[in-house]
């Protein structure tokens, strides 16, 4: 992708600005998208998601707090989406190319007048969404969207990291190590006072590694929740309004690395996600906020 020149990051703190070089920012390069590999079809393979223990909210653990976790109390890297937001001022860029066969587009990636961002999948076909990536890189820490998936059926909205490109080399545009974790949310699952949150895991050669897809007892569309993911030395760990969904613990060979960019997407396909939409269908993002490991490895 076309990274454009470095950005005004204004909500990284001081603190961290000392380790603009270090595991959780690095130096932005020119780089172009392109395609996944021949072969690899994530709407097949996901068809095949098993099903997790259904999630209770009332009953799940706690998530460890900022403290106990051994991260920042003040985030690193957080975007309010105000009116009047400039993707490239506030850290991202939104792209113009196709992901997962949907084209994307800045006129469906919008900031309102609630300041929101909203992703807008429109109605029919071609499949046509939004979609924004970092323009930096970050490392061991924990994430939080305040977000609200589209209710209408049809299409996908996600919270999800991925080692698209190194950063650190003029090109290729996509020579990082292509490690991902994955929240998403598969509309046509939504019913009253349940979903499901698909969960992922995708490493190089290994797309994915690891899914499942957790039965939830609310619908993810009716209102604002918190959602994200710890990446941690050892561990991802899933988490909704301070609950744990899932933990996912590293091995000799299958981990997470720092270095990532961070994204959110809306994309609709006939395979998986039983799209297009029949109605144009909006993803809310009300904000993102990053808190870094203080003693990254």
């Amino acid at each position: 992708m076309q990274i454009s020149p470095q950005p005004r990051l204004l909500s990284i703190t001081g603190l961290y600005l000392v380790l603009a070089h270090s595991s959780f920012l690095s130096a932005q390069s020119p780089a172009q998208p392109t395609p996944k590999p021949a072969g690899v079809d994530i709407a097949t393979v996901s068809e095949g998601t098993p099903k997790g223990a259904p999630f209770v909210f009332a009953d799940a653990p706690a998530l460890p707090s900022l403290a106990a976790s051994g991260l920042a109390e003040t985030p690193a890297f957080t975007d309010e989406f105000s009116p009047g937001w400039d993707a490239a001022e506030s850290g991202w860029k939104v792209a113009t190319w196709k992901q997962n066969r949907t084209q994307m587009s800045r006129e469906r990636v919008q900031v309102n007048a609630d300041g929101h961002l909203v992703q807008t999948v429109l109605a029919g076909e071609p499949a046509r969404g939004g979609s924004i990536q970092s323009t930096t890189e970050f490392g061991y820490g924990r994430w939080i969207a305040r977000v609200r998936p589209s209710a209408v059926p049809g299409l996908l909205n996600s919270i999800f990291t991925k080692d698209w490109d190194d950063l650190t080399t003029a090109e290729p545009g996509d020579d990082g190590k292509k490690a991902e974790v994955d929240v998403e949310f598969v509309t046509h699952t939504f019913r009253p006072n349940a979903g499901e949150a698909h969960l992922a895991i995708h490493l190089p050669g290994k797309t994915p590694l690891w899914h499942l897809d957790i039965p939830l007892d609310f619908n993810p569309s009716d209102e604002f929740r918190e959602w994200g993911f710890d990446i941690l030395p050892d561990r991802v760990i899933w988490h909704v309004d301070g609950k744990v969904l899932y933990t996912w613990e590293y091995t000799e060979t299958e981990k997470i690395d720092p270095n990532y960019e961070m994204f959110f997407n809306s994309w609709t396909r006939d395979k998986w996600l039983k799209g297009p939409p029949k109605e144009d269908a909006n993803y809310h993002i009300d904000w993102v906020k990053f808190y870094p490991l203080v003693k990254q490895p």
